[in-house]
């Protein structure tokens, strides 16, 4: 039995494209903080990837203009807790790691810096 179209019918509801981003980069920083807070840096690795290319999509729509702030808050704090759990790993740790973590480590650790540096100082602090 065919049933009406009045009954297969959901709720549709539409999002901006500003909106779509914005929740994109929320799932992304989300699993990084998650990554970040277990030292998984072979996932993190992965994640670092993925949050670049989330800020140069938000930034290109202006998504962070409107705030009065080069990057939110939100991905300072991330970006704070990824230096801290890169620098918190001491050479005994380091050691005791697998060798596919120790790998990710050191490529996280030399990325980070990296990005850092080719983003400068100025767009690391808000207003």
């Amino acid at each position: 039995m065919m049933g009406s179209d009045d009954e297969d019918e959901e709720e549709r509801t539409i999002k901006s494209g500003a909106t779509k981003r914005a929740e994109a980069l929320d799932k992304v920083l989300d699993e990084t903080k998650k990554h970040a807070n277990i030292s998984d840096f072979n996932a993190l690795d992965g994640d670092l990837n993925k949050v670049e290319q989330e800020i140069k999509k938000a930034a290109s729509g202006d998504m962070f203009e409107e705030k009065g702030a080069k990057l939110p808050i939100k991905i300072l704090k991330l970006f704070k807790m990824i230096e801290d759990s890169i620098n918190e790993i001491t050479t005994d740790q380091k050691k005791k790691m697998s060798k596919n973590n120790s790998v990710s480590h050191n490529r996280v650790k030399q990325r980070f810096r990296k990005y850092l540096q080719t983003t400068g100082e100025d767009d690391m602090t808000y207003e």
